[in-house]
């Protein structure tokens, strides 16, 4: 996994956070349209996992909306979500600075 790091003033980046109450669920993020597919940045919170984030580096800068999507599993759930605008030095495997996406790679056992 490649990691990028950059450092957008005035609030330039997102981190989106997700609290688990009960069940199992997938998030993922996009932009100017809603996440259609599971692609990188997505997590999975599974029974064991209750928080989750999504780090967006240059999110605030991108063209259009920027979404956050939640796919249920294969039981019932309940969760909180919220957004953070940061400013500082960010860490994440997606980067939306000048228009360029950079996204790690998934394995081949991911969803499984």
């Amino acid at each position: 996994m490649t990691a990028e790091s950059i450092d957008a003033g005035e609030g330039g980046h997102l981190r989106f956070s997700v609290h688990k109450h009960a069940g199992d669920f997938f998030v993922a993020t996009d932009i100017a349209h809603p996440p259609m597919r599971l692609a990188p940045p997505s997590k999975y919170l599974d029974a064991s996992t209750s928080d989750a984030s999504i780090t967006l580096c240059g999110g605030a800068h991108a063209e259009g909306r920027v979404y956050l999507g939640i796919l249920g599993g294969a039981h019932c759930a309940s969760q909180e979500a919220s957004v953070e605008r940061f400013s500082g030095n960010c860490t994440s495997d997606t980067t939306f600075a000048d228009g360029a996406i950079v996204a790690a790679p998934l394995s081949p056992g991911h969803f499984t």
